[in-house]
């Protein structure tokens, strides 16, 4: 893990990428964790997020302010 994602008060921005019925990718936002705080989102499973086999992931890691 790169050390400045474990700093606390960086964001995580979880988005769930499929496949739609015309070839194309659609992203739906699933959820928002920041490191060292307890948030609504923090208990979420991909499960309940409708994740499915050839789903993808799409991860953006926000470093906290200076």
């Amino acid at each position: 893990v790169n050390p400045d994602a474990r700093r606390k008060g960086t964001f995580f921005d979880f988005a769930l990428v499929f496949p739609n019925l015309s070839s194309r990718y659609l992203s739906r936002d699933i959820g928002t964790t920041v490191s060292g705080q307890k948030g609504p989102d923090d208990s979420k499973t991909l499960s309940q997020c409708r994740f499915t086999t050839g789903d993808y992931l799409d991860i953006a890691i926000t470093p906290p302010a200076l």
